[in-house]
């Protein structure tokens, strides 16, 4: 997560950056400012990783005493937030669901898979292979609603369609992986 959360501040700016200006299908131009996303991306992605990892160096009693409380109101909240996301958008998000809805599916496959080699490539265990891919399936919704909704942006609503979507579908594909890897592990 910390490795990916440091990669992230950098490319995800820049990728949304060029994006924009390449498949966006409108006549005026959409940019970026990708030193304020950066920043942005860094306070929503390393600090509260920095943080978890602080208080799990200095209070190891009481991290292992929040680990459950903090995954059970990280996933309510990346919940309320996708179905937000859903109602305040519900018409769009059903006409486009048979043009992204695919696309989304695969994109979540292939990021679980990617995840779960990456972690056999470094040699990892199976259960730790595990966990990067779930991590990585899901992580990505809530980030990727985050930026759609910022700045110049989130005048498009259209811009919200893909990452909504997969941030439904993601529970759906990431829970099949976990199902399908934790039984491989027994």
């Amino acid at each position: 997560t910390a490795i990916s959360s440091f990669i992230t501040v950098i490319t995800i700016p820049i990728i949304v950056s060029f994006s924009l200006k390449h498949f966006m299908n409108t006549t005026e131009t959409i940019t970026l400012d990708v030193i304020e996303t950066g920043k942005k991306v860094l306070m929503v992605t390393i600090v509260p990783v920095c943080i978890g990892m602080l208080i799990r160096s200095k209070a190891i009693n009481f991290a292992k005493k929040m680990e459950k409380p903090v995954k059970i109101s990280s996933a309510i909240l990346l919940a309320i937030i996708i179905i937000g996301a859903f109602i305040a958008n519900k018409d769009q998000l059903l006409d486009a669901l048979p043009k992204v809805g695919p696309a989304t599916i695969a994109l979540n496959i292939i990021t679980i898979t990617l995840g779960f080699f990456s972690g056999k490539w470094f040699k990892l265990n199976h259960a730790q292979s595990t966990s990067i891919a779930i991590e990585c399936g899901i992580q990505n919704g809530s980030l990727a609603l985050f930026i759609g909704s910022m700045g110049v942006m989130a005048n498009y609503t259209t811009i919200l369609l893909a990452p909504a979507t997969y941030g439904i579908l993601m529970f759906v594909t990431g829970g099949v992986a976990a199902s399908i890897l934790s039984k491989k592990s027994t």
